[in-house]
């Protein structure tokens, strides 16, 4: 899904139900939005991936948000998956590194934005059902580290609840081309 294109109605896909009262001079109500890991790639069906973690205090949203300043043109930035975790920082930390060792993935050549280093968060795989098994694998060896699972298609999402604990059976993208979709986690 095009982050830009969809922008609105992720914002409400990924704010928390409630708000928090900043503390400062004045108190003012702050937007709050989900933690965790976010798969996103500059094309459609890129096969490069950049796999990362938003646990800070603005979460998910504004995170993804802040990419458009490294993606200049709006066909250049999809959104694959959101994996949101319970606590934010210990649980989305931990499911990244567990994700990012797994062996079938593998690093990217160079990463110019990280100043010519070797980032561990870019990673190349052969196909998208690759990407997918792995992601499949990480959360279901460690049901404790995820809630839900936020699977992106064109024009909008499939939630996958982490109720029980139990193996995710399927994870696919939706199918339908209808309007934008505002369903929230």
């Amino acid at each position: 899904m095009n982050f830009i294109d969809y922008e609105k109605s992720l914002s409400r896909l990924l704010k928390l139900p409630d708000t928090r009262t900043s503390k400062g001079k004045t108190e003012k109500q702050v937007t709050q939005y989900f933690k965790g890991i976010y798969v996103i790639s500059r094309n459609k069906d890129d096969l490069t991936f950049k796999i990362g973690v938003a646990y800070g205090q603005g979460g998910l949203k504004p995170r993804l948000q802040s990419y458009k300043l490294c993606y200049p043109y709006k066909d250049e930035f999809y959104i694959h998956y959101i994996i949101i975790t319970p606590t934010g920082d210990s649980d989305a930390k931990q499911l990244e590194k567990i994700i990012l060792s797994n062996k079938t993935l593998e690093n990217t050549e160079e990463n110019k934005s990280a100043e010519g280093k070797k980032s561990k968060e870019y990673k190349v795989v052969s196909s998208h059902s690759i990407l997918k098994q792995v992601l499949i694998a990480a959360m279901d060896s460690n049901p404790n580290l995820w809630t839900h699972c936020v699977v992106f298609g064109d024009n909008g999402w499939n939630i996958i609840r982490n109720f029980d604990g139990s193996a995710i059976k399927k994870m696919v993208r939706p199918r339908y081309t209808s309007s934008k979709k505002t369903k929230s986690v």
